[in-house]
């Protein structure tokens, strides 16, 4: 089912420190349904006094129809992180998207990437939607604070996070919004500095299980990593992950996006949906034109990246999703390979 799309101004390409959090484009941020007040989970999950259980501390996340805080379970002590969708915000239907989503990767997805759902709680205001607690904040954040990583960190964040991707895809799910936004560091080191070894993949608001013809046709995820496929409103499937991945590589390598848009005049005003859509496929089809990609691939910082490490970007920054690489694919190339103890460590969650 289509659904209205909103958009917003992708990343630029200056430094990460530089820019913000982008929000994303996907099919459910807007619906013609009434909002729904209604109560969606069972009777046993229902109370007037949700929040009585949890002790809510501050807010570590927030959005257009969401609200993520710490909090302490009353009944366990233990620390935990709360997801609230008010439903004078939220319609009926993206509510139970979003319990169906949780519930699927905590029965389906046997991965230590993805952070585990531990149940739902509703009143007559809000849905919270209980997860673990990870305390080493955002991959963007540290990016934004540090720049880019070191080739050796990228290949070990890289392998772990596309291992994680082909568990994703070995179920029948895309995830549809892979983004240093939403790959969250499970802790910081005693120095304080976060460490990208151990890290899992949030936000499943934008996930769908894939049906028999495994595509799709309505935009979702966020400009700056969704897929040329994806804006231009043609079928795709599994593809549209790994080039998110590979967008996020990118900014690891060198420090900021690529694919920068051309400069706005300010005259026109905020650009509509359409022409925001546009606008970024215009700016990916002619960053990847051959004599344009090869040519910024010389330049600084990407003038000290290996060739090992510069192939394998533009393998999953291929447009035609045909030609891009697949999770297998990703795994097993060359600049992924250095570590024979790091393959061994992730591999029983992949065969």
């Amino acid at each position: 089912m289509r659904r209205t799309r909103i958009i917003v101004p992708p990343l630029t390409s200056t430094p990460v420190r530089t820019f913000h959090n982008s929000p994303p484009l996907c099919a459910l941020d807007a619906e013609t349904d009434d909002i729904e007040t209604t109560y969606i989970l069972p009777s046993r999950q229902r109370t007037r006094k949700a929040r009585s259980r949890f002790e809510l501390g501050e807010v570590i996340g927030s959005g257009k129809f969401a609200q993520v805080r710490k909090a302490v379970d009353s009944e366990t002590g233990e620390q935990v992180a709360i997801k609230i969708m008010s439903k004078q915000t939220c319609t009926r239907a993206m509510l139970e998207h979003e319990l169906e989503m949780m519930e699927s990767i905590t029965d389906d997805v046997d991965h230590q990437r993805y952070a585990p759902f531990k149940g739902s709680y509703e009143d007559d205001r809000n849905v919270y939607f209980v997860m673990e607690l990870l305390n080493g904040g955002e991959l963007f954040d540290l990016v934004a604070d540090k720049g880019a990583l070191e080739e050796k960190d990228t290949a070990a964040f890289m392998r772990k996070l596309v291992f994680a991707i082909a568990a994703l895809h070995r179920e029948g799910i895309l995830h549809r919004d892979i983004k240093l936004e939403n790959i969250v560091l499970q802790h910081r080191r005693a120095d304080g500095e976060a460490c990208t070894n151990n890290f899992k993949i949030t936000d499943f608001g934008f996930a769908q299980k894939m049906g028999q013809d495994d595509s799709f046709e309505s935009p979702a995820g966020t400009l700056g990593y969704a897929a040329p496929e994806v804006l231009s409103d043609r079928q795709y499937g599994p593809p549209c992950d790994i080039w998110s991945a590979g967008i996020v590589m990118y900014i690891l390598l060198s420090g900021y996006p690529p694919f920068p848009l051309a400069p706005d005049d300010g005259r026109g005003g905020a650009p509509s949906a359409d022409a925001a859509l546009s606008a970024e496929l215009e700016a990916i089809l002619h960053g990847r034109s051959p004599l344009v990609w090869k040519a910024s691939l010389k330049e600084p910082p990407w003038d000290r990246v290996s060739r090992e490490a510069k192939d394998l970007l533009t393998k999953m920054l291929r447009v035609d999703p045909s030609k891009r690489l697949r999770a297998e694919h990703v795994l097993a190339h060359p600049f992924l390979q250095s570590s024979k103890r790091a393959r061994s460590f992730e591999y029983h969650n992949f065969v």
